[in-house]
């Protein structure tokens, strides 16, 4: 069906500059011949050892291609519980949290399906929850809302633009408010018609981060503008398919 998806799927490659470089052209290729949807990296304890701003520069790169990234297969290892969730909450938020990602699958959750001696499940046999899971079940919901005010207050107007940018087929738009007044954030096309409305309505001071779906729309490039009492400013977001 239309709606099916192809990803290319690896691991080593979130821990790995050399892989990314090498992972980069074979997407590259796939990419100019329409045979490729999204990124797939795995991410297995045996590639997440490794300090998050490494693992954070690697997906960086990977959103160049301008494709949605699947973190296909994360598990964590734990020999405690407390070394699960103290893993969990350093690594989950790298992936989760970046704007190039489009969705995390934890891999072997329960005991005796991946990795049961380095206890890389999150549920126990008795199907009681160990802490990381408990976490994540708090964490994930708070995350999950559209728009979300960071606690720092800006000192100015600012329109950031997207990104990833180029992007497919989502994006995130971030901007600040140093006072509380009307926005209107909308996506215009190059003839200057209005193609989406992401906001309009009052807001509090804060910085926001927008997620754009631009699924339904044709390729091409797009402006993103920012209008309050007392600022406008406009950004261009470019799209491929």
């Amino acid at each position: 069906p239309d709606s099916t998806k192809l990803l290319i799927n690896d691991f080593g490659i979130v821990n790995s500059i050399s892989n990314v470089t090498e992972y980069l052209k074979i997407i590259n290729l796939l990419k100019a011949d329409s045979l490729i949807d999204g990124i797939g990296v795995q991410g297995h304890a045996f590639s997440t050892i490794f300090d998050a701003s490494i693992m954070k520069a690697n997906l960086d790169s990977l959103a160049t291609a301008g494709l949605p990234i699947y973190v296909t297969e994360l598990d964590i290892d734990g020999s405690t519980d407390n070394q699960q969730l103290n893993e969990y909450k350093r690594i989950f938020p790298t992936f989760w949290n970046h704007p190039a990602v489009a969705g995390i699958t934890l891999w072997g959750w329960r005991p005796g399906l991946w990795r049961n001696t380095q206890k890389a499940y999150i549920i126990n046999s008795d199907n009681t929850e160990r802490p990381a899971l408990t976490w994540l079940r708090e964490y994930v919901p708070t995350t999950l809302a559209i728009e979300h005010t960071i606690t720092e207050l800006p000192q100015t107007y600012k329109l950031y633009g997207n990104y990833p940018n180029p992007f497919n087929p989502t994006t995130r738009i971030r901007y600040s408010l140093p006072q509380k007044t009307h926005v209107t954030l909308r996506i215009y096309n190059l003839r200057g018609q209005v193609v989406a409305t992401l906001v309009d309505e009052l807001q509090s001071a804060g910085e926001r981060i927008i997620t754009l779906d631009a699924g339904n729309l044709a390729a091409g490039i797009y402006f993103c503008r920012l209008e309050t009492e007392n600022y406008i400013e406009t950004k261009k977001l470019t799209l491929i398919k």
